[in-house]
């Protein structure tokens, strides 16, 4: 790694090396940071490490969550968007935490970022509008050119990133109000002599509206400013906006100049995002060239970058953590209402304990047959009455776990959805312009490339519709009647629903999912909500005893829930099994008994296995158990064929 030197930084360093004060040392870090972030983004590390355990022996909220936006920044410049994510999304709870609105409004401009590098331009333009709100509610006045300093380079970046998404959008007349607002303001807060990334703005926009020498302008001026400012991030990006614009224009000699020079600027400054678009411009020239052998080169280096940025796994831990941070903002109402629920039970419990001691005193006292029989009666409806409610409120919160688990499930599709639709559109542009060419291998090419991904939308939609009305048959009165149902698929549904249900609640929470399925069982006529309830209920309580069981701190307990499926002559087993906490002996025989619960109150009613035995014995079926204390539990279940 080639370290930035200088008197600038030098001078800095000793200073940092003499002081003795906290808040100067913490200050002296942060310009360090600064300096190294957009240059050498490897060198700023280590100071945005020392910030980081200053800041929290400081015990400074707002300290703390500026140095985890930069450090979130530091992966946006690597092209790591999940743990960008991660960092930000934590610098967001401490600045709310500490009530400093520039330093909450700093964390939005980060989180619109990362999602507008990460391709979700809706997302990020709700983060900015709210940084932009909380600006314009909160300053002092409400001219922005005469903001505080840090207010005012707030309003930079967040009018950078509106103008930047609304390129991407192409809504060109709102991007060039945004990027004059922000080329303004720069020069009153950064530079009176202009911002590069400014200039990269105004060459984006006008490279998307076809005026090209205008954008070339703009893109020389960006590279001017960047070498005189030494900000490697910024000389980069207009290099490579300078090689798309002399790809356009048939200038290929100068576009591969600049496209390589962006290269050879990011093995110092590893903005691995810039390296990407450099490879992919080279790419096309030289096909338009007919150098076939160095076309092949940067296709390969092109894919290979791709896919250290957006590989699928990376895609889901952002999903994972936009759901997540949806829920976490979602729970402070969630609690009131939980609440509620709470002392809801507690009265219908203390109202089903004053009808079970009237039914005793009934009975006891009362010497007149009769009467006593119509009080009976009268006792027995009020007892049913709120028996109903219960196993109500039981089956409302099994739907409630379930619908966290689809919120996460069902996210995964519709994201696929939109991308390939995305790419398809793109593909269909150039498909257009390979026909205009007459190039017809060409055109076969992306024709194959569109079907292909009419295949896979069509594919994660048929995901998303079968989600859909899973959760609608869950959700939907039992009519009784018996269909034949995937047992495996059945099985396997459930088991991941109810997973990220608990992931929902707990994003700490993990446990090794196994499953082990019997391709000889057919499809077996049952009553599928009813045989999905009894899956639900068994499954959230093997995670619930892993998870009480992870809780003790043992650090090599590893979670393991797992299911299989066996076929036995005319019936079918199920059997579901964790390494939890176990049940002890002595109320082994209880756990299926109406409102018996090992949980804490009001964790649990009770009626969950009660519900099961009941349900699986109107199949004809058996439901059993095998436990052993502190080495787990296994429940199977037993139908006819």
């Amino acid at each position: 790694m080639t370290n930035a030197q200088g008197p600038a930084y030098d001078s800095l360093k000793e200073e940092l090396a003499s002081t003795k004060n906290d808040t100067l040392k913490y200050q002296i870090l942060g310009r360090l940071t600064f300096k190294y972030l957009f240059n050498y983004p490897d060198s700023a590390l280590p100071y945005i490490h020392q910030s980081i355990s200053l800041a929290k022996q400081m015990e400074s909220d707002n300290m703390l969550s500026a140095t985890y936006h930069w450090y979130a920044w530091y992966f946006i410049e690597v092209g790591d968007y999940a743990q960008a994510l991660l960092v930000e999304q934590e610098a967001l709870k401490l600045g709310e935490r500490s009530g400093r609105y520039v330093t909450v409004a700093s964390t939005y401009d980060g989180l619109a970022t990362i999602y507008q590098g990460a391709g979700d331009y809706a997302r990020a333009l709700i983060f900015l509008k709210k940084g932009l709100s909380l600006l314009e509610s909160n300053a002092k006045t409400p001219v922005k050119k005469n903001a505080e300093i840090e207010v005012g380079r707030t309003y930079v970046t967040l009018y950078n990133g509106l103008a930047t998404n609304y390129t991407a959008l192409g809504i060109y007349d709102s991007a060039l109000a945004s990027a004059r607002i922000c080329d303004e303001l720069a020069r009153t807060f950064l530079d009176p002599g202009g911002w590069a990334a400014a200039s990269y703005l105004f060459g984006n926009i006008y490279l998307k509206m076809k005026e090209h020498h205008e954008a070339i302008r703009y893109y020389r001026q960006g590279i001017a400013q960047a070498t005189r400012d030494n900000n490697n991030k910024d000389h980069m990006d207009n290099c490579t906006g300078l090689a798309k614009a002399y790809k356009i224009t048939g200038e290929y000699d100068s576009s591969i100049y600049y496209a390589i020079k962006a290269i050879e600027i990011s093995k110092s400054a590893h903005n691995s995002i810039a390296k990407l678009d450099a490879l992919q411009l080279l790419a096309g020239v030289y096909q338009l060239k007919g150098k076939n052998d160095s076309t092949v080169k940067y296709l390969n280096l092109m894919i290979a970058a791709r896919e250290s940025l957006f590989n699928s796994q990376k895609i889901a831990q952002i999903q994972n953590m936009s759901f997540t941070e949806e829920q976490r903002q979602q729970r402070i109402l969630d609690d009131q209402a939980e609440y509620r629920n709470k002392i809801r039970t507690y009265a219908l419990a203390a109202g089903l304990l004053s009808a079970l001691i009237i039914l005793i005193l009934l009975y006891r006292n009362n010497r007149q047959k009769q009467k006593a029989r119509l009080k009976v009666e009268k006792a027995y409806a009020e007892l049913k009455s709120t028996q109903v409610q219960l196993i109500q409120s039981e089956k409302m919160a099994s739907l409630g776990e379930l619908t966290a688990g689809i919120a996460h499930e069902i996210q995964n599709p519709l994201n696929f959805v939109n991308n390939f639709s995305e790419v398809n559109s793109e593909l269909i542009n150039e498909l257009v312009d390979e026909a205009n060419k007459g190039n017809l291998d060409g055109v076969r090419c992306i024709a194959k490339d569109i079907k292909d991904n009419g295949e896979k939308i069509t594919h994660h939609g048929s995901r998303a519709d079968s989600i859909v009305k899973g959760m609608l048959q869950h959700s939907r009165v039992s009519t009784g009647q018996k269909e034949l149902t995937d047992i495996n698929a059945l099985a396997e549904e459930y088991l991941r629903l109810s997973y990220h249900g608990l992931r929902a609640k707990d994003k700490s929470f993990n446990a090794d999912l196994q499953t082990h399925f019997d391709p000889a069982i057919s499809k077996v006529a049952v009553i599928p909500q009813d045989l999905g309830r009894v899956l639900l209920n068994l499954y959230n309580n093997a995670f619930y005893a892993v998870n009480e069981k992870l809780r003790r701190g043992d650090k090599s307990y590893n979670p393991v829930v797992s299911v299989s499926t066996e076929k036995l002559n005319d019936k079918i087993k199920i059997s579901v099994k964790d390494n939890g906490t176990g049940i002890p002996e002595k109320i082994r025989d209880k756990i299926f008994q109406p409102f018996f619960t090992t949980k804490p109150t009001g964790q649990g009613t009770g009626l969950g296995l009660s519900l099961s035995y009941d349900i699986i014995k109107a199949h004809g079926g058996e439901i059993n158990i095998s436990s052993q204390e502190d080495e787990g539990t296994s429940f199977y279940v037993t139908l006819p064929l």
